[in-house]
């Protein structure tokens, strides 16, 4: 028997993955990643489809996925009993009516995957889960494990509180939730969201095509970015890395990228 060593970022068989919010500019970064590896996707979506090129990349392809359905995840896990990592790369929209399906669908979520022994999943967190107190440089995911009694301004971070909630009641039932708290992503997508952390993907846009731009910020406010091809490292050092060398608590990181003020942004 010969035993051959590989690097931590490979895997060494057809693992599958599912991954919640994969029509995303991030989560179809994240398929493509994830099957240049090796591995196998199910890549579950509400209403957007992939495109051409990642629909033959992809194992399976589920539409108009309600997470907060039971029954409906349930068949998912049942028809692919191999899924052994969850992605929940949900887009959490800002707004309180939408609080329900977001917690609610994690709940949902997490209890189907112990229902089918499914023991890890990877939660994408966002940076509007600091509140005002958090401070403005060098912020780390302890800082919001270790100041709950903080809420968060933002209806997005409330949404994303209330899910870490529930990740670490998954992990301390001995599941292994890990979340990585993301900052603004750019990319080369025709869409992206309707965020304030957006308006440097609004600007360029707007300098290509020769338009005037109103900037929603003041021009002297960073703010802290990431390119998605960054980010999709990140991701997947984390999801890969053992459990010896996951050191903070609740297993949740930052995934630093560089800050900016509109004012750097447009000079360049």
């Amino acid at each position: 028997l010969t035993c051959v060593l590989w690097p931590a970022s490979q895997i060494l068989f057809a693992a599958m993955s599912l991954v919640i919010g994969a029509a995303g500019a991030v989560g179809k970064r994240l398929i493509g990643a994830l099957a240049a590896r090796g591995e196998h996707v199910v890549a579950a979506m509400r209403s957007t489809p992939l495109p051409d090129h990642l629909q033959t990349q992809v194992q399976r392809q589920v539409m108009n996925v309600d997470q907060a359905n039971i029954d409906q995840l349930r068949k998912i896990f049942k028809r692919h009993p191999e899924i052994h990592t969850v992605w929940n790369m949900q887009v959490v929209r800002a707004r309180h009516a939408d609080a329900e399906a977001t917690v609610g669908g994690m709940k949902t979520l997490l209890q189907v995957m112990e229902e089918f022994n499914v023991n890890k999943m990877l939660f994408s967190d966002s940076i509007a889960s600091f509140p005002m107190a958090a401070p403005r440089q060098d912020a780390t995911a302890s800082w919001l494990v270790e100041n709950t009694q903080e809420a968060p301004e933002a209806e997005i971070g409330k949404q994303k509180a209330e899910c870490r909630k529930l990740l670490k009641e998954f992990t301390d039932a001995g599941g292994d939730g890990r979340f990585a708290v993301v900052p603004s992503v750019l990319h080369t997508e025709a869409a992206w969201g309707a965020g304030l952390t957006s308006y440097p993907l609004d600007a360029m846009r707007a300098a290509v095509s020769g338009l005037p731009f109103v900037c929603p910020i003041d021009t002297d406010v960073p703010l802290p970015m990431i390119y998605v091809d960054d980010l999709i490292r990140g991701l997947l050092d984390l999801a890969d890395a053992p459990n010896s060398m996951i050191y903070e608590p609740e297993r949740g990181y930052c995934i630093p990228g560089f800050s900016m003020t509109p004012e750097q942004l447009f000079a360049e």
